[in-house]
């Protein structure tokens, strides 16, 4: 079954996506142009042939297609993605009476760019976690409604994504992934007790340093971050049940409610008794598919 984007993204059509601004954070990465998008591309059967000066990462959220470059081709079904480096020709072939549910990140960078130092240098498959495309659409989302702040959120988000297909490759080493699993763990059984850094980097046998640089690169945030948005996470399932703030900050362990609004914010942009209600909203209003715009071309190839 093709994964529908528009019951995830009410009110938006589709496909949807654009281009992050120019600025210093980009810059300094070594980006010169950043793109996402996603969308759905309904039958019939469809070739298109590109050859890019940017990088290209593409994942499947639905159906099926077939990327081929040079000799290789390789069959992208959902859940699976492609990474094609600049200038390299290759073709996508979407198969008869299918729809292709899509996402897309498109990297022109500097050659000394970190962002895309981990990445092949020849065309190549990867099995991807949801969290990829999750952070895909939600950029796509930033860059195409252009909120307050969508530059850092849109480039926050591509940080991580990319940072998720480098540690998905495959051949990449499982003891860099193995901390990375132990430490993320950890932190999920002390979400209500807080954790110490120093001793968790201990526990990976690694320098506080070492263990935040690592972390850092292989999940595009930091220990820190991550762990927050962790706590967030489950404050959201608390608020959901229908807990008060006070109780739900009680319960993760924060000093006091007004400590625990101001982290909420800090992740979801809204503070928590303005989460709850807002979803309590969202559930009693009934909300209409919007018409699916997507046709069998891509934005902005």
């Amino acid at each position: 079954m093709v994964f529908d984007l528009t019951k995830l993204f009410p009110g938006l059509p589709m496909p949807l996506g654009g281009t992050l601004p120019d600025g210093p954070a980009g810059r300094a990465l070594g980006l010169e142009r950043v793109q996402a998008f996603c969308g759905r591309s309904k039958p019939p059967a469809s070739e298109s042939r590109f050859r890019r000066d940017d990088w290209v990462i593409g994942g499947t959220l639905g159906g099926t297609v077939l990327v081929v470059s040079g000799r290789r081709q390789y069959r992208v079904d959902a859940g699976m993605g492609y990474v094609i480096p600049p200038s390299t020709p290759f073709i996508e072939r979407k198969p008869a009476r299918t729809e292709w549910g899509w996402s897309r990140l498109l990297l022109k960078t500097t050659t000394d760019s970190p962002m895309t130092a981990g990445l092949p240098l020849q065309p190549m498959p990867v099995t991807l976690p949801l969290g990829f495309f999750e952070q895909v659409t939600a950029a796509a989302t930033e860059l195409y409604t252009r909120d307050r702040d969508f530059e850092c959120l849109a480039l926050g988000l591509i940080l991580q994504a990319v940072a998720q297909v480098v540690r998905y490759l495959p051949g990449r080493p499982s003891t860099e992934v193995g901390f990375v699993r132990h430490a993320c763990n950890t932190m999920r059984r002390r979400v209500t007790s807080g954790i110490r850094l120093h001793e968790l980097a201990e526990e990976c046998s690694m320098s506080l340093s070492s263990f935040c640089h690592r972390f850092q690169a292989e999940t595009g945030t930091s220990p820190m971050r991550w762990f927050m948005q962790e706590r967030v996470r489950a404050a959201k399932r608390l608020l959901l049940e229908g807990r008060n703030v006070a109780e739900v900050s009680n319960l993760l362990g924060f000093p006091n409610p007004f400590h625990f609004s101001r982290a909420f914010k800090s992740v979801e942009g809204v503070p928590p008794s303005r989460f709850g209600r807002r979803t309590r909203c969202t559930r009693s209003t009934p909300r209409d598919a919007v018409a699916n715009h997507a046709g069998s071309s891509h934005p902005d190839r």
